[in-house]
C-alpha cells in the first residue's frame, strides 16, 4: 500500500470543515491507538493538538483494550 500522499490528512481537514459549517461543531476530538503512529501523524498534520494519553479506553479489532492518543481541534 502506498502511503504519505496526504490523502488521510486532507480527509481529516475536510471533515473538520464539514463539522463546523454543516453541523455547527465547536470542538472535534480524534483518537487513535498509541501504536498507530501514522494516524497520530495525520492528526498532528491536520492541526489537531495532542492531549494526554487515555489508558485502556477502546477495544479494537483484536479484542483487546488499547491506550489511545487524544487530539483536539477547536473550530
Amino acid at each position: 500500500m502506498e502511503t504519505r500522499r496526504g490523502v488521510a490528512t486532507e480527509a481529516v481537514r475536510t471533515a473538520k470543515h464539514q463539522g463546523a459549517d454543516e453541523v455547527g461543531l465547536h470542538v472535534i476530538w480524534l483518537t487513535n491507538a498509541v501504536d498507530n503512529v501514522a494516524s497520530c501523524r495525520v492528526a498532528t498534520k491536520a492541526g489537531y493538538q495532542p492531549h494526554p494519553t487515555a489508558s485502556g479506553t477502546e477495544v479494537y479489532g483484536d479484542g483487546r483494550l488499547h491506550d489511545e492518543h487524544l487530539h483536539r481541534r477547536d473550530i
